[in-house]
């Protein structure tokens, strides 16, 4: 008998075949060709067109296709059958393919009846005599007649939805509307219009039914070509309606089939062992489950093995390398993925062309066209929806974004485990179909605006409205964009970790309000006063509502501020006042004084009348300019230093006394103009003759510090011809140590990239190993070798000139969304920001990589991390990184800046590293015109200072 075993092998494969409805996907050339050029053989009224493959004395089983498909669907299920030991054959049936009638008087006759005879016709021509069955929609039919009417030629059944046998007179009654809704082509069939209309339009007919059948099925044009060529038999359109008008009792059928009509008119039962399928999303008509239990009897095995087949997702990877295309591909396989390959992207857009696939594995460094450019090119075409996993050997934080502009979905570095690859192909495919569609960035929608804040969706930071940047951590991006996309909606905390952290995030209930208001700080929000998010307390849970300009992001608008009314009785009071009070003329005394002279309200002090020359010029200047209004009276007040006062009467009666201090008559105005640029030029002149004779030392000085393998200064060859000749060599000096410098670099970098790759595939070969002891030890040491790996590369690309654009961003923002990226993975990074903003102009992506080499360092030794910034300095901005580790020793801290150098002398990476991070993070601080300084602090642990130009 039909094993348990062998039934359920054949339920899933007829399951891949039909309910998924994943056509022929061939990569074999001999298979494709099998399909292609079916066996021809007379069996009754036919001459039946069929694929035979597997052991001739192997167990048959027949494979029935349904309409409007044909024996392509089987293209795949049949080679793993015909693998297991199974006789496969796969006919066409009447009206399909190449199957024609023997003679042009028998009638195009498309009762079920009689396609179930033909195949008893086509078993007795190949001399079987007993058969496994399986079939779908037309196929499954015809499998379940024959499994009644001739129980004896059924082994067992595999029927996809079911018990499909009726009658004329259950054809003819009515169903409720949703239903008859379903069989629209039926009706549409029975008149003259759908004759003509399905003769003339068959292929865009079948397009439509198998996006109808199959909703989550995207097929490509080649999948349904190879099926609709088989749609051109001459006998097609009669069959088709001819079966469908029989259904309805619109034509009679041959009298040769009544007999047999009569008999499934009583619906008999299926009596053979039976599985039935039904599909995970099924567009087509079809019965319940429940409905049709009782018509299958067979004791074989207990009916109600159902198997209920949802989407596989098909991956294609794409890398030259054929081991690691191989091991992934057989990993995907046994995670339960259906995966192929292509070693270029002309093979790549072959598999396009004739499979569907759910997602590509991109490698970057290929021949011919690179991953990027491919990217760049699925982007804008008809796959520009298409998720994509960017594969490399390049790890730099600058490669991963040009990989992301590009279009890349995500971005693993080699040498990875096979986990890892797992892990983010399947987040990127849950997130493809859970994120609404708006979410997936253009580049014509990369800026996003709303109120005077633009959001960079790409580079996935802030930008305020003076044009600063304004970094995000990736949680508040995300959360960000969840509020951008649902404007004036409440959102409950459980929707938005949903939304923001996926349906596996196992996050305390209240971390969503911190992150909250954290994207509140970054806006500049008050709490209290939000523009732009806001919160409620609802019933059940406080939730956050975007609000403000949030709701509107097609045009920005500043943001209203309200400002308290001014007191409008103040202002009355302020009205009724009379200029010049005497009240207040007290108060604008001091504001009058000047050096030599003051105001006194009052008569002053008695005194003589002034006699010496200085007193008698100021009295004749001032009697000049008053005396004609005020009449005036002079007085000599003596003291340490002589004054005179002047007094007079205001015109409402007050005194009023000048105090006059007489000075010196000032030196004429052009003297000290004279004097100074005489010095000026004697300086000018003794600046020239020195520069003239310390020119060259100066040179070479500068030539000496400028000594960098990324730079090219050369010294200048002027000046006297010993002066020239030394310049000359120098310069050559200079380009031999810069071509060694780079040349060692480049042998570190190439060496470390080439091994990328090997140690990829030792990764993935180990992975599949059987003993999981020995595994995870062989895993640890090569993440060992591919930690030193990567920061080799690391090491040598930043002695190289960097490439990256200065851009001008908010300090204490972007070190903040630092410390909130490693806080929300766990780890205790603490940031004491400054109350002042900090616009600086740096490479951020250089300064992020020196940020994150300290600040893993610190966490390494120290268990923590504190960050503070220094902005006290004129022209510079100072970030400190301390953490609470043992320190290193006095002597040691110019030494650790050097590459491969360790304090820890073991060379054990658990309690050393790899003695390189230092080192990077020294080398791009000096190419970021910055300084980077280690000091131990007096109460433990260390202190590294980055020193960096403010503007």
């Amino acid at each position: 008998m039909f094993s348990k075993l062998a039934y359920s092998t054949l339920a899933l494969t007829v399951s891949l075949g039909t309910v998924m409805s994943c056509q022929a996907e061939v990569t074999g050339t001999n298979l494709a060709a099998v399909f292609d050029r079916p066996q021809q053989i007379n069996a009754g009224d036919l001459n039946v067109g069929y694929v035979d493959i597997g052991p001739k004395d192997g167990q048959p089983v027949i494979l029935l296709h349904g309409w409007p498909y044909d024996i392509h669907s089987y293209a795949e299920v049949a080679p793993a059958l015909a693998a297991k030991g199974y006789r496969v054959i796969v006919p066409s049936l009447r009206g399909y393919g190449t199957t024609r009638f023997l003679s042009a008087k028998t009638p195009r006759n498309g009762q079920p009846s009689a396609m179930a005879k033909d195949i008893v016709n086509l078993m007795d021509a190949l001399n079987i005599k007993q058969a496994v069955f399986a079939g779908y929609d037309w196929g499954a039919r015809t499998a379940d007649i024959v499994a009644a009417l001739w129980p004896e030629r059924v082994k067992s059944l595999v029927s996809v939805s079911g018990y499909l046998i009726s009658s004329q007179q259950i054809g003819k009654q009515p169903l409720p509307p949703k239903a008859e809704q379903q069989w629209w082509y039926q009706f549409y069939f029975a008149t003259e219009r759908g004759a003509e209309g399905y003769a003339k339009n068959t292929h865009d007919f079948a397009r439509l039914i198998w996006s109808q059948a199959s909703p989550d099925w995207k097929f490509s044009d080649a999948v349904f070509n190879a099926s609709a060529k088989s749609l051109d038999n001459p006998d097609h359109v009669a069959v088709t309606l001819s079966n469908y008008r029989w259904r309805l009792g619109l034509e009679k059928g041959e009298r040769k089939y009544d007999a047999y009509e009569q008999k499934l008119a009583t619906l008999p039962n299926i009596t053979v062992p039976t599985i039935t399928i039904e599909g995970g999303n099924n567009g087509a008509p079809h019965p319940a489950p429940q409905a049709y239990a009782g018509k299958f009897t067979g004791n074989t095995l207990p009916f109600g093995l159902e198997i209920s087949v949802e989407h596989i997702d098909h991956i294609l990877v794409v890398d030259d390398d054929r081991d690691i295309r191989e091991l992934i591909i057989d990993y995907l396989v046994k995670s339960g993925y259906r995966a192929s390959g292509a070693a270029n992207g002309k093979e790549m857009r072959v598999v396009l062309e004739k499979q569907h696939i759910d997602l590509v594995v991109l490698d970057v460094m290929m021949p011919g066209d690179d991953g990027l450019t491919l990217c760049r090119q699925l982007r804008v075409g008809k796959y520009k929806d298409l998720p994509i996993l960017m594969l490399t050997a390049r790890n730099e934080e600058t490669d991963r974004i040009l990989g992301l502009e590009m279009g890349a979905d995500d971005y693993v570095v080699k040498p990875f485990v096979a986990r890892e690859l797992l892990a983010r192909i399947k987040a990127i495919l849950r997130r493809f179909r859970t994120m609404p569609p708006n979410l997936q960035v253009t580049e014509a929608g990369r800026l996003v605006t709303f109120g005077e804040w633009q959001l960079d969706t790409v580079a996935r930071h802030l930008i305020d409205p003076e044009g600063v940047i304004v970094a995000l951590s990736g949680a508040e991006y995300r959360l960000l964009r969840v509020f951008l996309d649902h404007p004036q909606r409440v959102l409950t905390r459980d929707q938005l970790l949903n939304l923001t952290q996926g349906r596996d995030a196992e996050l305390f209930e209240r971390s969503i309000d911190l992150l909250v208001s954290r994207v509140r700080q970054r806006l500049n929000e008050d709490a209290r006063t939000p523009a732009y998010i806001k919160t409620r307390l609802t019933n059940d849970a406080l939730a956050s509502l975007a609000a403000g300009p949030l709701a509107d992001r097609r045009a920005a608008r500043p943001v209203a501020r309200q400002c308290p009314e001014p007191d409008a009785g103040h202002d009355r009071a302020n009205a009724q006042r009379p200029n010049g009070d005497a009240r207040e003329r007290a108060a604008w005394l001091p504001r009058l004084e000047r050096g030599n002279y003051r105001y006194i309200l009052g008569p002053g002090d008695p005194g003589n009348a002034p006699t010496d020359k200085r007193s008698r010029d100021a009295i004749r200047t001032l009697k000049a300019t008053l005396a004609a209004q005020y009449p005036l009276s002079f007085t000599a007040v003596p003291g340490a230093i002589s004054h005179i006062q002047a007094h007079l009467t205001l015109h409402d009666g007050a005194p009023l006394t000048i105090d006059l201090i007489p000075r010196m008559p000032p030196v004429a105005s052009w003297l000290p103009v004279v004097l100074i640029l005489q010095l000026l030029v004697l300086a000018a002149c003794s600046w020239i003759a020195v520069r003239q004779v310390i020119r060259p030392f100066s040179q070479f000085t500068r030539a000496v510090d400028s000594l960098d393998p990324a730079a090219n200064t050369p010294m200048t060859e002027k000046g006297p011809i010993e002066v020239q000749r030394a310049a000359h060599a120098f310069n050559a000096m200079q380009a031999r140590i810069q071509s060694y410098l780079r040349e060692r670099a480049q042998i570190l970098a190439s060496i470390s990239h080439d091994l990328q790759t090997p140690i990829t595939r030792m990764k993935l070969r180990v992975e599949m190993a059987d003993q999981p002891d020995l595994r995870d030890k062989l895993l640890n040491d090569l993440d060992n070798m591919s930690r030193l790996v990567r920061e080799g590369i690391a090491y040598a690309r930043s002695s190289e000139s960097l490439e990256e654009t200065s851009l001008k961003l908010e300090l204490n923002a972007w070190i903040n969304s630092i410390a909130c990226d490693y806080q929300d993975i766990g780890k205790n990074v603490q940031f004491q920001a400054g109350e002042n903003r900090l616009p600086i102009v740096t490479r951020p992506q250089a300064l992020r990589r020196v940020m994150t080499n300290l600040l893993d360092n610190a966490l390494k030794f120290g268990d923590y991390a504190t960050i503070s910034i220094d902005d006290s300095a004129a022209g510079e901005v100072v970030i400190h990184i301390m953490d609470g580790g043992p320190g290193i020793p006095d002597a040691e801290l110019e030494a650790v800046l050097q590459p491969f150098y360790r304090v820890e002398t073991s060379r054990n990476r658990d309690t050393g590293g790899t003695g390189l991070g230092l080192a990077i993070a020294a080398q791009l601080t000096a190419q970021l015109d910055g300084k980077l300084k280690l000091e131990n602090r007096a109460e433990g642990g260390l202190d590294v200072s980055i020193t960096l130009p403010r503007l």
